[in-house]
């Protein structure tokens, strides 16, 4: 056998040895190359896959924020329901007091009118009472009673010396 030059024992291939030589490196290359666009293939379905579980993932925070919106603003909703509650509670309450302050009202004028009709009666009176004290009221006969009416009986215990 000969030696090349760097100390191995020379190889001489014959031709039909090359070409399956080449063959199989062929088949390696092909196989390898069949390899790699299944992992390139491989790749793009995971990178697929990635991109949607980051959309599925950016989705899931859009749906809570949207959430915790709702809820917040359910919240003011019903601050504002109850706030619109009380509102008109109050504005029932008003209406009842201002009712009752009319009626009240009304009732004080009716009293304020009965004691100026009073007031007009004792002014109206003083003088007549004024006079006939001055004079005694001795000389006035005291009359005979024969109505035992309520007014008769009152006017009874008014006069002195009525009698029964």
């Amino acid at each position: 056998m000969p030696w090349n030059t760097v100390g191995n024992p020379r190889v001489e291939l014959t031709l039909s040895e090359l070409q399956d030589m080449a063959a199989r490196q062929q088949q390696q290359i092909e196989n390898q190359q069949q390899m790699l666009v299944a992992k390139e293939q491989r790749l793009r379905y995971l990178k697929q896959q990635e991109r949607r579980q980051q959309q599925s993932v950016s989705e899931t925070e859009k749906l809570q924020k949207l959430k915790e919106r709702v809820e917040t603003q359910e919240t003011k909703l019903k601050k504002i329901r109850a706030m619109r509650g009380q509102v008109d509670y109050s504005k029932i309450m008003n209406g009842n007091l201002s009712t009752e302050i009319e009626h009240i009202s009304a009732m004080f004028q009716e009293k304020q009118q009965e004691l100026q009709a009073a007031v007009l009666k004792v002014d109206q009176l003083t003088p007549t009472a004024r006079r006939l004290e001055e004079r005694e009221i001795e000389w006035i006969p005291v009359p005979q009673w024969t109505d035992d009416g309520p007014a008769a009986v009152e006017l009874k215990k008014l006069l002195p010396g009525a009698t029964d």
